[in-house]
């Protein structure tokens, strides 16, 4: 390990990277409002940091998941913006992009005089929540979308601005460092290389989420015009999405004027639409090509042996070769199954090498970050020179 006050050290190097994964993957969460099933406070706070803490884990470990989700959601959200202005106009109220990522985030709930059927109870996902309030006033359900104010909802919204301002300055330090390294053919590491993959889908995220809520922890409650009835509850279930978002099992409206409407998950499958699936694989593909094109910039870099060089390459081509057939096979299996053309064997093949295929994946992945910690002791000598933006103040 080098270790000199005149360049940058080992340590340098790997605090800078792991500074803004750390930062990137920490600002670009914007959860959906928590559910209410847990009401003693210190469980619901664990709960809460529990939830905070596993999709952090996700962004680390699979920032193109996470920057596929949150433009699914953006595009939901964009959708259901113009799905409800002809309704905004009628009813007087004010409704824009925040109100739309409000609602696919479950920040309503329609409240009634003997329950509460929360929005999310009756199937939905975090990206459609709002199609389902739209469906609440097509029916009359509730008369008038609500008076809420942009103010309001960014008021209800614990953004942490201290968190994104740091991120956005060492995220833009680091890139200008990069650029910086190049221009002036300075050896750049292996880990710096991840680390701008990292921060390409971690971009796209934040970008995606400008308009998004953070942090809400409370619902507005809708009162309810009227109660529903079996099919009001089953065509506003049927908005929730596509059944690969949500597995849950169904649920029941508890009012005692109400039957058991249940939507079972067969029905939701059945109910699944090729244009709903489409825009989630087509995000998920390209968001991990892009991750995986990164890391080809270090295919010509120094490794401690030839086969750990010729393992990174191989990766690399596991990693942009992998999406698109199982994108692919995942596709062809809900399209063809649906309308009873594919036979049982043929899905069971076919999950087969999507399993086979993802194992491989995630290997190549491991390897990856194998190489990237491990490479960090076995630079060369340029990568310890700094250029002269490392003056700069940065973390």
């Amino acid at each position: 390990i080098v270790a000199s006050t005149r360049i940058r050290t080992t340590f340098d190097i790997a605090w800078t990277c792991l500074s803004v994964v750390l930062l990137c993957t920490w600002a670009v969460l914007h959860l959906n409002v928590p559910a209410e099933t847990v009401k003693v406070n210190i469980r619901r706070k664990i709960y809460l940091f529990g939830r905070s803490v596993w999709w952090w884990l996700v962004a680390l470990f699979a920032p193109e998941l996470i920057a596929s989700g949150c433009t699914v959601k953006f595009l939901a959200a964009r959708h259901v913006n113009i799905m409800m202005q002809g309704w905004a106009a009628e009813d007087g109220v004010t409704w824009a992009l925040p109100h739309a990522f409000f609602a696919t985030m479950g920040g309503f709930a329609i409240e009634f005089e003997e329950g509460l059927i929360k929005v999310e109870q009756l199937g939905t996902t975090e990206a459609t929540g709002g199609r389902q309030l739209v469906e609440a006033r097509k029916r009359g359900i509730i008369s008038r979308l609500p008076q809420v104010t942009e103010a309001e909802i960014e008021d209800r919204s614990k953004a942490d601005a201290v968190t994104k301002f740091l991120a956005l300055v060492q995220t833009t330090w680091f890139v200008t460092e990069l650029v910086l390294r190049t221009v002036t053919r300075l050896p750049i590491s292996q880990i710096e290389i991840h680390t701008a993959a990292m921060v390409a889908c971690s971009t796209v995220a934040y970008a995606a989420n400008w308009h998004r809520p953070q942090n809400i922890m409370t619902r507005v409650k809708l009162r309810a015009d009227r109660l529903p009835n079996a099919e009001d509850i089953r065509e506003i279930a049927s908005q929730g999405g596509n059944p690969q978002w949500l597995r849950r099992s169904p649920t029941s409206i508890s009012n005692d004027n109400i039957h058991d409407c249940g939507i079972a998950f067969s029905d939701r499958l059945r109910s699944t639409k090729l244009n709903e699936v489409l825009p989630m694989h087509m995000t998920g593909v390209s968001f991990g090509l892009v991750f995986a094109a990164v890391h080809f910039a270090a295919w010509g870099f120094e490794f401690p042996t030839p086969q750990e060089q010729l393992g990174w390459r191989v990766a690399c081509f596991v990693l942009l070769a992998t999406p698109i057939p199982v994108s692919l096979m995942m596709l062809h299996a809900e399209y063809l199954t649906k309308r009873h053309f594919a036979t049982r064997l043929l899905a069971v093949v076919e999950s087969n090498v999507v399993i086979l295929l993802e194992v491989i994946y995630v290997f190549a992945r491991l390897f990856i970050l194998a190489e990237v910690v491990r490479t960090l002791f076995y630079l060369p000598a340029g990568a310890y020179t700094a250029t002269a933006l490392w003056n700069v103040p940065h973390l």
